[in-house]
């Protein structure tokens, strides 16, 4: 269907630069923003032709994120009063226009690259089946629940709607890299990992004590997540009688002087 749907490739002419003295990619690659109808800019690429983007985009592009029209029908105007863009297409014509663009899409992906579409309550199962026939079921990763920051969908007839989509898919393979952020302690909400019944080896050290919880209960965690948990400071013991903490936090042990805390397994608890 490369050209069959009577929409082309067209030739990318430099409208206006922005930040022209910013430093290129090693392959002289500028980051662009292009204006004009995405099937024929997708095809452009898909082509790889084009000077300006020739062995530059197709099959390197490792994220494209979509968020197109709902389908419902509606015209958007700016805030000034200017057209802003159209859902006029519904139903299979709108299902049909996704479907075309979302199959040149794939091909400009690197092989571990993911493509992200945004959609609401009213197409956004139909997209999920189309993504599943382009990508396969097998390449499906999340599907992410968005909060709507207005609840004005609704009526008398039902209920609100309160959240939009975003369905993630990968072309063959990808990896996440983790990703953290910073905490302070006082935003963390200490919980206990004692439950009930007692199971073996009941015994598990901690910062330098060995400790045993109380008869009927037992430790949730293995030796290794509490070392893993004390490593990542998010563990500590807790006096039940005097109150006093001992943690692991920065690299120093922090701790009341001896004797303001006592060292009985009974009367610790233990806190992730």
């Amino acid at each position: 269907m490369y050209n069959e749907d009577g929409v082309f490739p067209v030739p990318i002419q430099i409208e206006k630069v922005f930040n022209g003295e910013r430093k290129s990619f090693q392959d002289g690659w500028q980051n662009m923003i292009v204006f004009g109808d995405n099937l024929q800019f997708l095809k452009t690429i898909y082509e790889n032709k084009d000077p300006l983007i020739k062995n530059k985009v197709k099959g390197k592009i490792k994220l494209i994120y979509i968020d197109p029209p709902f389908g419902t029908g509606d015209e958007y105007d700016g805030n000034k009063g200017q057209k802003g863009y159209s859902a006029k297409a519904k139903g299979a014509e709108f299902v049909e226009f996704i479907r075309r663009r979302i199959i040149v899409a794939k091909e400009l992906l690197t092989d571990d690259g993911i493509i992200c579409v945004r959609q609401a309550f009213n197409f956004g199962h139909y997209i999920k089946i189309i993504l599943d026939e382009i990508f396969g079921k097998d390449n499906f990763i999340n599907e992410v629940i968005i909060g709507r920051k207005r609840e004005g969908a609704g009526s008398r007839n039902k209920f609100d709607v309160t959240s939009e989509s975003i369905f993630f898919y990968s072309k063959t393979s990808c990896k996440f890299n983790d990703v953290y952020a910073k905490r302070s302690l006082t935003d963390i909400k200490w919980t206990s990992f004692l439950m009930a019944e007692e199971r073996n080896p009941r015994e598990r050290k901690f910062m330098g004590l060995t400790l045993c919880p109380p008869s009927g209960q037992h430790f949730s965690l293995i030796q290794e997540k509490c070392e893993k948990l004390i490593e990542e400071n998010f563990l500590r013991l807790r006096c039940k009688e005097c109150g006093a903490r001992l943690r692991e936090w920065e690299g120093k042990t922090l701790k009341l002087p001896e004797g303001e805390y006592k060292e009985s397994a009974r009367i610790f608890h233990l806190f992730p």
